[in-house]
């Protein structure tokens, strides 16, 4: 009775632990494409939002998001409080800003944003440089002095082409940009590199005019590609090149130029115009447009270039909202593109962006939570799984006031599997600070479910208690459709190119656009890994390990009643009637 109760017991907590890891949560925006936004300057509401839009400018930092015009026509600045719930909206006043714009190159510094370039309403290319300073939100003009038109210099003063959809990165203060699409005198996507040191440009590699040419070995010349930054080392995935969608990885570093990386199988499919952030050694990607529109997570691990697919989502799909501020497996956000992404902890907020509502399309300004493992599986082992558990804690003080701590946590179970379907994900969280007074915290988690895991009792202890312990996860499957999304004005497409030259000292030149979907792109093999379903992959495991329970305390009763009969032979029916 003993035993039953304590089983009893370790189910009723796996009920209560069941919550699901990667939920999504719509914590703040509409629920509809197209809002028009509500607030006012210098009031702080989870009642404000701007007003649908996406290709905005980000910077972010201490769980607060700053959003910066985009394809909504404004040049209004935002910002929005995550860490409080309901999420905080602010409309904020800045002097003078740059005009309004979408698919700016921006970079994020420590204190400021800088802005670069980008299409306005008119579809007209900017060749400006700014910097805002998020502390004071002034604005400084830095665009290079005498500069008259988009075109690139590579005389001093040296400065790159007006461009829009360039990758950008900052490593050591010194922001990088590649390629992007210019209407200068190339007209055409560029394939060069450029660094911006706080005072001058400098040109690195690449050719003028977008040249394709492969020597010395680069990307390809392409617009609108993931630019993440991990250490010194700047990643580049994905993109468009000439209406051709690509999904090819690439680094660079100061010291060794460009490489072109050999990527873990499956991949995302090819795509553009994604989001993306960083998390120690991780990559996290979301949405995108190709082929199809994306509304699905990747991450992508660095040290063993290994992509796992996090959420499948559902081609082309429409959103499913829920209720705002609730986690439901059912919720996510609609199939879209030129969205915005920063990770906070260990979760992964998603804004605005291009497409699918619950029941249309069009420009959104909706907030979506997302909580993800702080680094990808390397990937699952055919036959055998091991997962080990271990729990530690270290205390080291490095001075009178720096404590540093790290603790560990995971559970240790060595199963025999009969079948090759196994999923795997690993959770860790890492801070580090340099400050004399921080605490730095270390805790990693790790979870693995397999199809079929048999358990072993040594038959000197017990012959037969439960052998086999059957554990099934359900899958999320993706949905294909032939939906597309209509035309949206601001992307950039050459379909067919119009040049028109503005007035004098202007330097803008226009063309017109038309969406990714319209042109024709090669079949592709989706390889969509299918969502983990985590709730039962845990509740599965905790089965196991009260029944792993249960066996070993069984077994050392065994023991006992053997030890007492050998002792005592008239005390054994008293302890089976006990038991």
């Amino acid at each position: 009775m003993q035993l039953l109760f304590i089983f009893s017991l370790l189910l009723s907590q796996v009920t209560v632990s069941s919550g699901a890891l990667y939920d999504w949560t719509w914590i703040s925006g509409s629920s509809s494409a197209n809002p028009t936004g509500s607030g006012s300057v210098g009031v702080a509401s989870p009642n404000n939002a701007p007003s649908g839009r996406y290709d905005p400018s980000l910077w972010a930092g201490g769980k607060k998001m700053y959003i910066f015009s985009g394809a909504n026509q404004r040049n209004d600045l935002w910002s929005v409080d995550v860490s409080q719930s309901p999420p905080v909206w602010s409309y904020l006043q800045s002097n003078t800003p740059p005009s309004a714009r979408s698919e700016a190159n921006s970079w994020q510094t420590s204190t400021s944003l800088y802005v670069f370039g980008g299409y306005d309403s008119s579809n007209d290319m900017f060749f400006d440089f700014w910097s805002l300073d998020v502390s004071t939100l002034a604005w400084t003009d830095r665009t290079t002095s005498g500069r008259t038109n988009s075109d690139a210099s590579y005389t001093t003063p040296a400065y790159p082409a007006g461009t829009a959809g360039s990758s950008t990165w900052v490593v050591n203060n010194i922001l990088y940009l590649f390629g992007g699409a210019t209407l200068g005198t190339c007209l055409n996507y560029v394939d060069d590199m450029w660094s911006f040191d706080g005072t001058k440009w400098t040109w690195l590699t690449g050719t003028q005019c977008g040249t394709f040419a492969a020597s010395p070995l680069r990307p390809s010349a392409r617009k609108s590609a993931l630019g993440l930054t991990v250490g010194n080392v700047m990643y580049l995935f994905g993109g468009e090149d000439s209406f051709v969608y690509l999904n090819d990885m690439w680094t660079y570093t100061t010291l060794d130029g460009w490489s072109e990386i050999t990527q873990g199988s499956p991949a995302p499919n090819p795509r553009t115009a994604m989001a993306g952030s960083v998390l120690g050694t991780t990559l996290y990607m979301f949405s995108g447009s190709g082929s199809n529109v994306y509304n699905d997570v990747w991450s992508y691990e660095t040290t063993n270039n290994q992509w796992t697919a996090l959420y499948a989502g559902t081609l082309n799909g429409k959103g499913m909202y829920g209720t705002k501020g609730k986690a439901d497996p059912t919720n996510h956000p609609g199939a879209r593109y030129s969205s915005v992404a920063q990770i906070f902890d260990e979760f992964l907020y998603i804004f605005g962006g291009v497409g699918y509502d619950s029941v249309s399309t069009g420009a959104l300004n909706d907030v979506w939570q997302f909580q993800v493992p702080i680094a990808a599986a390397a990937g699952p082992t055919p036959t055998t799984t091991t997962t080990t558990t271990t729990t530690s804690t270290t205390t080291t003080t490095t001075s009178p006031t720096t404590t540093s701590t790290t603790t560990t946590t995971s559970t240790t179970t060595t199963t025999s599997t009969t079948t090759t379907t196994t999923a795997s994900f690993t959770t860790s969280t890492t801070t580090t600070t340099t400050s004399p007074t921080t605490t730095s915290t270390t805790t990693t988690r790790s979870t693995t479910t397999s199809t079929t895991t048999t358990i072993t009792v040594p038959t000197t202890v017990l012959t037969t208690v439960l052998s086999t312990v059957i554990v099934t996860g359900s899958k999320a499957s993706a949905t294909s459709t032939t939906r597309r999304l209509p035309i949206w004005p601001g992307r950039v497409e050459e379909e067919q190119v119009q040049v028109t030259q503005d007035a004098p000292g202007t330097g803008k030149k226009a063309h017109r656009l038309s969406h990714p979907s319209n042109h024709p792109s090669p079949s592709l093999k989706q390889q969509q890994q299918q969502q983990q379903e985590v709730t039962d992959g845990r509740m599965w495991m905790m089965i196991g390990m009260g029944v792993m329970a249960m066996v070993g305390m069984m077994a050392m009763a065994m023991v006992m009643i053997a030890r007492r009969k050998k002792m005592h032979p008239e005390a054994q029916p008293l302890l089976i009637n006990r038991l």
